[in-house]
């Protein structure tokens, strides 16, 4: 039994494409059998014709030459936004391998009748079955790899596919119908397209990141069918759909290589990375004096060093890893960078002044007044999934909360450690962690609460940086007095594992969660130790970067 619409007869052809609205479709039954390939299927008809109407054997023109001969033969297609209605669907969707399709075939106009449709369609397709169609068979029409002929006796049909469960991602797949002409004699045909890519790839960039997040979040409420955002397909983009971006959160393949930028604070220059051969690339690039923290804009492709010493923010094009415009004034001391890329905001922490800078990524200009928050404020972590950046507030050992679409305050600070001096989040399971210098031990905090989760972690002795691989749900400490990191599992938070020995004073931590590996800046031996957060074991030896190595941001 294959999918259609209920039997009954139709109003006239010039009437049917105003039923399209109201039509739904039952639920999908695949076919037992499959032929001619894996995943397709023999011959199949309808035992129950999709919008049938019995043809009347004794009915003649009225007149010689009918309104239907002189009227030009047009087919439709479109494509089904879900298993259960054609209402509201266009000519192009994006779907996963494996996930089920439907077409809809409207026929005007048609002489004679029964209508011949004849079906073509590209790799990444595989025909199920249709109404009242024939075996699909292999075809040597250009740019197509199959068709199915299917004969209709009423105005519209149904056709149903497999999205191939080997499909390259991404890739688009044409689907084309077409019937005889009654005005030119040759084919008249319409094309849907599918394009194919992983769950959540929502920006089809063949990789699940913080960009595609920034779409979903960009269309949240949109009920337009077939939205690249929907990815359970039910016309509306919501918490569901934001689900399946989390549960495939790091799969595919990033579109550009992963590179780890190394600031040296004693000869003001920034080391770069290749995360995938572990090889610095290029030259060191010379920035201001002092660079002491770092946060990367993924989607501007654009990385803001907060130098210490000059109280601006150098920006660097992390396309041609070139210093970009001049340096953005922002408060005294810069000590912290972090980026909410969604909203392209860089929130500058100035340990002198007890503000944040808010800076735009995409103008590289100042946003309003610097925002007031704790004592001594020396880093800042951002959950990007619900907008909040999290300020370590040395001095007053707490947390201030800064919402990034209001850029203001929200609620009163959290209790931290003895000297909270780093942040990491995991916007997977919405923890952040707080390394407490002077405490030895880690601070969490529920970013959907504001609240402190359990006890302070144990951990080495002053902890000064923090980096989380939130595909693996690991968070490395890095313990600047033992020169060792320590690895938090953040779904249990608890301890794994011994901690993981790297060179003299290490303290700067970095992760790249598409290669899973952990860049250690240790300041005194002048070196990168790689972990690799699969195994937490050290990957080769040290990579030589410049003179104090004291923080790593991450970026394409």
């Amino acid at each position: 039994m294959i999918r259609g619409f209920p039997s009954r007869r139709l109003p006239s052809a010039a009437l049917s494409l105003l039923l399209l609205a109201s039509i739904s479709l039952p639920a999908f039954v695949a076919p037992a059998s499959a032929a001619p390939s894996p995943e397709t299927t023999g011959r199949s008809r309808s035992s129950n014709p999709s919008l049938a109407r019995s043809a009347d054997a004794e009915a003649t023109p009225r007149f010689a030459y009918s309104v239907l001969d002189q009227a030009a033969t047009t087919i439709t297609k479109i494509i089904c936004p879900n298993q259960t209605t054609c209402a509201g669907g266009g000519n192009t969707t994006t779907l996963n391998p494996g996930q089920l399709v439907s077409f809809l075939i409207t026929v005007t106009n048609a002489q004679p009748s029964p209508v011949t449709i004849t079906d073509f369609w590209q790799s990444g397709l595989v025909f199920q079955n249709g109404d009242n169609c024939g075996a699909p068979t292999t075809t040597t029409a250009p740019g197509f790899v199959g068709q199915v002929t299917c004969t209709a006796t009423s105005t519209q049909v149904i056709l149903n596919f497999l999205v191939s469960t080997t499909a390259m991602t991404p890739s688009a797949a044409p689907n084309q119908a077409c019937v005889p002409s009654n005005a030119t004699g040759g084919l008249t045909c319409s094309v849907a397209i599918v394009n194919i890519v992983i769950p959540g790839d929502f920006n089809a960039d063949n990789f699940v990141d913080i960009r595609d997040y920034a779409v979903w979040r960009q269309n949240f409420g949109q009920t337009n069918c077939g939205n690249p955002a929907d990815a359970d397909r039910n016309c509306l983009v919501d918490i569901r759909d934001y689900g399946i971006w989390r549960q495939h959160f790091g799969e595919g393949t990033p579109p550009r290589p992963g590179r780890a930028y190394v600031t040296s604070i004693n000869d003001s220059r920034v080391t770069v990375i290749d995360t995938t051969s572990n090889t610095v690339v290029g030259t060191p690039i010379p920035v201001l004096f002092a660079p002491e923290a770092i946060g990367v804009d993924p989607t501007v492709h654009r990385a803001y060093l907060a130098d210490d010493g000059s109280n601006n923010v150098t920006v660097i094009d992390t396309t041609t890893n070139t210093v970009v415009g001049a340096p953005i004034p922002v408060g005294t001391n810069p000590l912290g960078v972090g980026v909410d890329p969604p909203v392209h905001r860089a929130y500058v922490a100035n340990q002198g002044s007890n503000n944040v800078s808010v800076i735009d990524t995409t103008s590289n200009t100042v946003v309003g007044t610097p925002i007031p928050v704790g004592t001594n404020p020396v880093a800042v972590g951002v959950d990007s999934t619900v907008h909040r950046a999290y300020v370590a507030n040395q001095g007053s050992n707490n947390v201030t909360v800064i919402d990034t679409i209001t850029s203001t305050v929200v609620g009163v600070a959290i209790p931290a450690g003895n000297a909270p001096f780093a942040v990491g989040v995991d916007p997977t399971v919405h923890r952040a962690y707080v390394a407490n210098a002077n405490g030895a031990n880690v601070t969490v905090i529920d970013t959907t609460t504001n609240t402190v989760v359990g006890a302070p972690i144990p951990v080495g002795m002053s902890p000064q940086a923090v980096g989380v691989d939130p595909t693996l749900h690991r968070a490395y400490i890095a313990n600047f007095s033992s020169n060792t990191v320590t690895v938090i599992d953040t779904t249990t938070n608890a301890v794994v594992g011994a901690p993981i020995p790297v060179g003299t004073n290490p303290r700067g931590l970095g992760v790249d969660p598409t290669v899973h590996r952990a860049y250690v800046a240790n300041i005194v031996s002048n070196t990168v130790t790689v972990i690799d957060t699969t195994t937490n074991t050290v990957v080769g030896t040290p990579i030589p970067v410049g003179n104090g190595p004291f923080a790593v941001g991450i970026g394409p």
